[in-house]
């Protein structure tokens, strides 16, 4: 048995070390790579989301014709500042977009009463038709943009990311006396699109 032990086991173990070390090593054959996928989002809403123009409370609690009014929460025939401050804003734009992005607005003609003013598209007001604009907090009152019933400029360009921003209309009334008393409505349309 010593004998065994000597000699034999010496071998076995040689044979065992000598198949393990010809058995090749295989390397990796593949690889993988993780791709992450964040998508552009846009998204904004605005508040409020109704306004009255000369609404009770007013001095003159209708709109009157050939009259210029600002959404501004100090008074609506008080001009905004030389720039525009939240305060002087009667709409706050919350923006969920993870990118920034640009705002237009555009104002739709009246519509649903006995008087129906159309947005003449060149911001003065005619007989029957009205003129508009937007303007934004922290931006000059000069800058302020045509809000026209379509195709109106960018109102505000490269809003960052999940950044807030109050802006106001400057609404020109028709230059002609209304012939009834029965309310319009329109809607004011906000757009945001990648910067």
């Amino acid at each position: 048995m010593k004998r065994f032990i000597r000699i034999i086991l010496p071998a076995i173990l040689a044979i065992i070390a000598l198949v393990v070390l010809t058995v090749p090593a295989y390397a990796a054959t593949t690889a993988t790579i993780t791709v992450t996928n964040t998508p552009q989002f846009l998204g904004i809403t605005v508040a409020p989301t109704t306004y009255n123009f000369n609404a009770t409370g007013a001095a003159h609690p209708n709109v009157m014709p050939n009259t210029t009014y600002y959404s501004n929460p100090l008074g609506q025939t008080t001009a905004p500042s030389a720039t525009a401050v939240d305060g002087e804003c009667a709409f706050t734009i919350t923006n969920t977009s993870n990118v920034g992005t640009d705002l237009t607005l555009t104002w739709s003609d009246f519509a649903g009463g006995s008087d129906n003013s159309t947005n003449g598209n060149t911001g003065t007001a005619g007989a029957t038709s009205y003129g508009a604009y937007s303007y934004f907090s922290g931006i000059a009152l000069a800058s302020k943009v045509l809000l026209k019933s379509a195709g109106s400029g960018v109102g505000y360009s490269n809003l960052g990311a999940t950044t807030n921003i109050k802006f106001g209309v400057q609404y020109n009334t028709q230059t002609s006396a209304w012939t009834g008393a029965t309310a319009t409505t329109s809607t004011i349309t906000i757009t945001t699109a990648a910067h």
